[in-house]
């Protein structure tokens, strides 16, 4: 996340939020990685939400390979 911040002396006047500066081709870097390689990328998507996004390549994962995990798990 990257904040624009006009300022008056200490008292914060404007704040502009921008986000999205974290993006570093990883959609181009995983075309040519492993799955497993792959997992180690997607913690750096977006440093807040960094576990969904490993759950959400696992799910993507599981699906195209056809592979069933047991509710257990």
């Amino acid at each position: 996340m990257r904040f624009r911040v006009s300022l008056e002396g200490e008292t914060i006047e404007k704040i502009d939020a921008n986000c999205g500066y974290i993006h570093r081709g990883i959609e181009k870097m995983c075309e040519n990685l492993t799955y497993p390689q792959t997992l180690a990328l997607t913690d750096r998507l977006d440093y807040l939400d960094a576990h969904q996004n490993c759950h959400a390549l696992c799910m993507c994962i599981e699906k195209a390979m056809g592979v069933e995990v047991s509710e257990r798990v």
